[in-house]
């Protein structure tokens, strides 16, 4: 392989999906994140990318026939980019993924967690 590509490219070393943080009474919702441990090509830093998990209710649109539940739904999650949390986390690195994981934590803890007091 070329030592020099002219394409940049960052290797995901680590996947954590953090357990759902409940949003004060009443909200009937949760944050759910998911945090990518990264690496540049070339580089021994790691760095954090901060994604957010979004379940949705879907419905079926045809018609399922006599047995079918009118009420029958299916929860399906999806990854989207949380620019605002991600941004929070662009000056977090580290040379462990641990250590990266542990910083990335405590950033949720501050602004996330933090908002549920308010």
């Amino acid at each position: 392989m070329d030592k020099n590509p002219s394409l940049r490219y960052d290797e995901i070393v680590k996947i954590y999906d953090l357990a759902p943080i409940e949003l004060p009474d009443g909200a009937n919702e949760s944050l759910k994140f998911r945090i990518e441990i990264l690496r540049s090509a070339g580089s021994r830093t790691l760095r954090a990318r901060l994604k957010r998990r979004e379940t949705y209710k879907l419905e079926p649109t045809f018609q399922g026939g006599a047995r079918a539940s009118k009420s029958a739904r299916w929860d399906h999650e999806i990854v989207v980019d949380d620019d605002h949390m991600d941004r929070l986390c662009k000056k977090i690195s580290g040379r462990t993924a641990a250590s990266v994981l542990l910083q990335v934590i405590r950033k949720i803890e501050e602004t996330a967690l933090s908002a549920r007091t308010k």
